[in-house]
């Protein structure tokens, strides 16, 4: 039981390294990306700092995760609010289409599968 609780407590600290070094995979810098080329370097720097992406590597990692452990992600680059209002405004839309594809699927599914047990070793 323990073995398994650290080894899930490590696959979760691997999955999180994975995803904020995707950040870091991405071509370019984040700071161009938000702000365009036609701001100055000075801006740019400012930026950069009040993102934190001036401090080394593992102060960013643990800062991110620290956020992304209290469900902090920050505003959106493009529509400015935050994060966490787009995904509360997003969610209800998002569960009743998962829940009525679910409906059609297993009205669908279930009756497919009677009929194909019933009529086992047939083509149809």
């Amino acid at each position: 039981m323990i073995t398994r609780l650290a080894q899930g407590v490590l696959l979760v600290f691997a999955v999180s390294i994975v995803v904020f070094s995707m950040l870091y995979m991405m071509p370019g810098d984040p700071v161009e990306i938000i702000t365009g080329e036609r701001v100055s370097e000075m801006r740019k720097n400012e930026i950069r700092e009040s993102l934190g992406l001036d401090k080394p590597l593992h102060i960013q990692y643990f800062n991110w995760l620290g956020k992304a452990l209290r469900m902090d992600f920050g505003k959106s680059i493009i529509t400015k609010l935050p994060v966490m209002q787009s995904l509360k405004n997003r969610i209800p839309l998002t569960l009743w289409i998962s829940g009525t594809s679910m409906i059609v699927e297993l009205l669908i599914a279930v009756p497919l599968g009677l009929f194909a047990a019933y009529k086992k070793d047939s083509i149809a």
